[in-house]
């Protein structure tokens, strides 16, 4: 997450009132309200929940229209915003920040477009060439930006490290036909 620039929830009650943040996490509890004046008078409040915790969030009326299938979709978001804090006379109180969303992106793009590096590691003893020739078409079927490299261990524990001509896109069905083919994680990201 720290890649992609994203605070954990609970490191929220430190930050400064008014700082730009991101917080990675699913959204819980969403709900659009309309006040007095048609959209101008129209707001979303939910939660963000990621493994630390939860904050509460709202959006601005005119950014429902723009993110509010994203938010509503189920797939862990990215939200970018500014924390604000209630005032409050009691200085040991502790602070409950609240994100005011300014953008919202589905994580798994954000991930994808902060990664240039895919690095795939295999145990030369339990690589088949059917394999190889599947991660081949894989590949194929992915072309775009991000370098892979082949870390190959082999029987003594030595790694030979393969540069792959091929650039491609690491999206969630690349790194899950990986998995399939060779039964475990074998991709890392970064």
């Amino acid at each position: 997450m720290s890649r992609i620039g994203a605070v954990a929830t609970d490191d929220l009650k430190d930050v400064e009132p008014w700082s730009a943040q991101a917080v990675a996490g699913v959204v819980e509890n969403y709900q659009e309200k309309l006040f007095k004046k048609g959209s101008a008078g129209k707001a979303a409040f939910f939660e963000l929940e990621d493994v630390y915790g939860r904050v509460k969030a709202k959006l601005r009326g005119d950014r429902i229209d723009t993110y509010a299938h994203l938010l509503t979709g189920g797939e862990p978001v990215l939200v970018r915003g500014k924390v604000s804090f209630p005032v409050s006379d009691e200085p040991d109180e502790e602070r409950e920040p609240t994100l005011f969303v300014d953008t919202v992106e589905p994580l798994s793009a954000a991930v994808l477009s902060a990664t240039n590096r895919m690095s795939v590691r295999l145990e030369a003893e339990h690589i088949s060439k059917r394999q190889l020739l599947r991660l081949r078409e894989a590949f194929d079927e992915s072309p775009g930006p991000c370098s892979v490299e082949l870390q190959i261990v082999l029987e003594k524990g030595e790694e030979a490290v393969l540069q792959v001509e091929q650039t491609i896109t690491p999206t969630d069905g690349v790194l899950g036909e990986l998995e399939r083919i060779f039964g475990d994680t074998v991709a890392e990201l970064s």
